[in-house]
């Protein structure tokens, strides 16, 4: 592939169109955490009791267990070249798990937070015990925290390795 042929042309469509459709799902993810947020009064909200009932994780837990069970096996067959098309296998594979394991996240938290966060009291003193702490009192802030970075990580390594496949 030979890249060096042209110059490196950005149209103006292309800038237009990837901030219109980077704003508008920005704004999008907002919109529903924005309307709950709003039913709830400011002082009220400073409050621990006056957090809004939290669902039960048990349908999240068992969907989660499946799909990302469901995605082991097809990258299993993907793996060992079970089928004629183990690159597409291994790709949904990796997908199903990764969705998953995201849908798993909140159970997950918890004891990860409590197995990551045991040492940080004793190394960072106070400020360690109210970190550990506050990533357990909410796990679905924990996770969604969490699942953010994870996103960010992907896209970064999904860029290095096209970039080095490009190269070489």
């Amino acid at each position: 592939m030979d890249l060096s042929a042209g110059g490196f042309v950005v149209a103006r469509d292309t800038v237009v169109w990837s901030f219109v459709i980077g704003i508008g799902v920005t704004v999008l993810a907002a919109v529903f955490p924005a309307r709950r947020a709003e039913a709830t009064p400011p002082v009220a909200a400073m409050r621990d009791d006056a957090l809004p009932p939290i669902r039960s994780l048990h349908r999240r837990v068992v969907l989660g267990t499946l799909v990302t069970a469901a995605g082991a096996v097809v990258l299993g067959f993907g793996l060992v070249g079970a089928t004629g098309k183990p690159l597409a296998l291994v790709g949904a594979g990796a997908a199903l798990v990764f969705i998953g394991g995201t849908a798993l996240r909140p159970v997950l938290s918890h004891p990860v937070v409590r197995l990551l966060g045991a040492p940080l009291p004793r190394v960072f003193g106070i400020a360690g015990k109210l970190g550990t702490e506050n990533a357990l009192r909410n796990p679905r802030r924990t996770s969604a925290t969490a699942s953010a970075l994870m996103i960010g990580l992907a896209f970064v390594t999904l860029a290095t390795v096209l970039a080095s496949s490009v190269t070489a």
